[in-house]
């Protein structure tokens, strides 16, 4: 027996409607309307029933679709249950789809349909550096370094210059290539992972701002330097342009903010604090707060930005 389409329920509708006498279908009828359109006489038999059931509940024209389609076929799971079974599993047990799923014992289909449906959201976490009462009572010191005592708002920090050494290596062990049909990804070799040769960088940022005696916008960006080798710096080229300070402040105090690493010098030695006075400049050394680098805008994001080049 045969599943009747939707075009082929409406014309058996049409067709018994048309055969109606006194509102009432005669002896015979469903049997010939049955063999006219080559189907059963017990599916004519039900549609009918179906189409007048609906007619009394209130649908003005019956219902004539099939319920196959909405009945037919394994019933979803109840997503809710899913997630509570998932919410049931540590978040260091839901990982990966597999061990989510071996863990919440549902299928792998399932964990990959509530990532798929939007149920299920993967997120990225990193370590942060573990702060002592001591090392919290010195971010807050730094923070409130920067209010101004009179207008109790933060300053704009635009005499403050973060500066931070990042090893950047060469070459990395996997890159990727966009290569036209044909090209083959040009063959790298090294001895090991350990064999790639790496530069420490020293950088230095300030707040960008608005020079109103040059007329222009200062990005901020003061330079990035190597320390690997000693030469006469270039004042000004087509692939450097000079980073100059803006005019306006160069006589105001400038702090250039450092992380606590033991090589670094002392913001107290008496070579450095003679350095920051020559030329009439005002440069002092400060400490960021120990286990902080989110104080800093170089490690931020600056550097995680140049390494994704």
């Amino acid at each position: 027996m045969r599943n009747l389409t939707d075009r082929e329920r409406r014309t058996i509708i049409d067709e018994l409607l048309t055969r109606l006498k006194g509102g009432k279908l005669v002896h015979g009828v469903l049997t010939e309307v049955a063999r006219k359109f080559s189907c059963d006489r017990s599916s004519v038999s039900r549609l009918w029933t179906q189409y007048q059931s609906t007619c009394t509940n209130g649908i003005s024209e019956g219902e004539r679709r099939s319920r196959i389609k909405t009945n037919s076929g394994r019933k979803q799971i109840d997503r809710d249950e899913v997630a509570q079974k998932l919410s049931q599993v540590p978040a260091e047990q839901r990982l990966v789809v597999r061990r989510t799923a071996v863990a919440a014992g549902l299928t792998r289909y399932l964990v990959s349909a509530m990532l798929k449906e939007g149920r299920l959201h993967r997120r990225s976490t990193r370590i942060k550096p573990a702060l002592t009462t001591e090392n919290k009572h010195k971010r807050v010191e730094h923070v409130l370094s920067y209010i101004d005592d009179a207008t109790h708002n933060f300053e704009p920090m635009e005499n403050v210059i973060h500066i931070d050494e990042k090893w950047f290596n060469q070459d990395k062990n996997t890159r990727t290539y966009m290569l036209l049909e044909g090209e083959l990804p040009p063959q790298r070799d090294r001895k090991s992972n350990n064999f790639i040769p790496k530069t420490m960088f020293l950088a230095a940022v300030a707040r960008p701002r608005y020079d109103f005696q040059r007329k222009c916008r200062w990005s901020g960006k003061i330079g990035i330097w190597a320390l690997t080798e000693e030469y006469v710096a270039q004042r000004s080229s087509k692939y450097r342009p000079r980073a100059e300070w803006p005019r306006q402040q160069w006589r105001d105090p400038i702090f250039v903010q450092q992380d606590n690493a033991k090589p670094h010098v002392s913001p107290f030695d008496p070579d450095i604090l003679a350095a920051g006075l020559e030329g009439g400049w005002s440069i002092r050394l400060i400490f960021q707060p120990p286990n902080s680098p989110d104080l800093n805008a170089l490690d931020l994001g600056l550097f995680a930005s140049l390494q994704s080049i």
